[in-house]
């Protein structure tokens, strides 16, 4: 009796054994997660385009940069090999291709702490290129995101270049003033700036000088149009800085 009770237990419990070794072995297993590699391969290629590119050697350099990117499409240096290109691309007035290396950086390092400089000089590509309508579009996207930013003057100054070349000159002079009056460190001196806004003022319509007025009085800048039209003459307002003189 024993020996056939011990029977009946063991026929139950080696399939039950089997079903649960079944069933452990089927159950997924969690995947384990391994940070990304980024192994240079042939790190010479970008040393060597390093060296054309501080000697000038421009299109050499590119290649070289091109090169080292095919290789290493995300090594340590890819970042900088694509700003790299973009620049060399702009210095040789090759807004256009200089584009796609520039949109490509954003799109890859989002998060870079450089990633505004990066977009700064997408704006000025596209002002390059001729294409002012989406420069203006980047800068205002731009200046939305980066509010703070050192580079925000420039910017300013940038969209008002970008409605002189659309001959909006009044839109030309808001952000112009803006640039202007600014606390900011620029590129271009604000001596620059009031030679644009002279040449602006001089060329403009006594409608467009209209629409110039509010820009100034309505924002508390230092610039007074004169609205007494009936007394002065509007073509005779010209820009001084923060002063107004009349032509004689």
């Amino acid at each position: 009796m024993r020996f056939l009770f011990y029977l009946k237990i063991r026929a139950i419990l080696i399939p039950a054994m089997g079903m649960a070794l079944l069933v452990s072995g089927c159950y997924p297993k969690p995947v384990e997660k391994y940070p990304e590699v980024k192994k240079e391969i042939s790190p010479g290629l970008f040393d060597q385009a390093e060296k054309d590119f501080l000697a000038g050697n421009d299109d050499r350099a590119v290649e070289g940069y091109k090169r080292y990117l095919e290789v290493n499409p995300r090594g340590e240096k890819s970042r900088t090999t694509l700003y790299r290109i973009s620049n060399i691309y702009l210095k040789n007035n090759r807004p256009e291709e200089a584009l796609g290396f520039l949109k490509r950086i954003v799109e890859e390092y989002p998060d870079h702490p450089d990633t505004h400089r990066v977009e700064f000089d997408i704006i000025d590509a596209y002002y390059r290129f001729g294409d002012y309508q989406q420069s203006q579009i980047e800068a205002v996207q731009w200046i939305d995101k980066y509010p703070f930013n050192p580079l925000r003057g420039d910017v300013f100054f940038m969209a008002g270049r970008n409605f002189r070349a659309m001959e909006n000159s009044p839109k030309a002079f808001y952000w112009w003033l803006l640039a202007y009056n600014g606390s900011f460190d620029l590129s271009v001196t604000r001596d620059e700036i009031d030679e644009r806004i002279s040449a602006l003022i001089k060329t403009s319509t006594v409608h467009e000088l209209k629409e110039m007025a509010p820009y100034a009085t309505g924002q508390n800048m230092p610039l007074r149009l004169i609205t007494n039209w009936s007394t002065y003459p509007l073509k005779w307002v010209i820009w001084k800085g923060p002063n107004l003189q009349l032509w004689p």
